[in-house]
């Protein structure tokens, strides 16, 4: 719990130092971290996902299901998931918190699998 406060805290921390930074022409290293930090992110979404992903699913399928499942604690859209997977765009904050406790939803799930095992 308390790691998953610290990378709150610290992705909260970026993503307004990304956003005070981004109408400078000039990039920053506190602009760097925030991006570092959101691909960091996105690698850890992408193999929980691709992970979770049934064989002969379909990505547009696995893409709506995220969504789904996201959906019960907050609103999301399947291009949102997708969009977040390729590295399309700005996510919003709130949106990069959704999809991470998604992921944490899901490493906490496997890892009680394991144990089980």
């Amino acid at each position: 719990m308390i790691q998953r406060y610290a990378i709150a805290q610290r992705l909260q921390v970026d993503f307004d130092q990304l956003s005070a930074n981004h109408s400078s022409s000039s990039e920053s290293s506190s602009s760097r971290l925030s991006v570092s930090s959101l691909e960091e992110n996105r690698n850890r979404f992408k193999r929980v996902f691709d992970s979770n992903k049934e064989e002969g699913e379909t990505l547009d399928y696995a893409f709506e299901t995220v969504r789904r499942e996201i959906r019960h604690q907050e609103k999301i859209g399947k291009s949102t998931v997708e969009n977040f997977y390729y590295g399309r765009g700005d996510p919003k904050y709130t949106t990069v918190m959704s999809i991470m406790r998604w992921v944490d939803s899901k490493e906490f799930s496997g890892s009680l699998d394991n144990n089980a095992e």
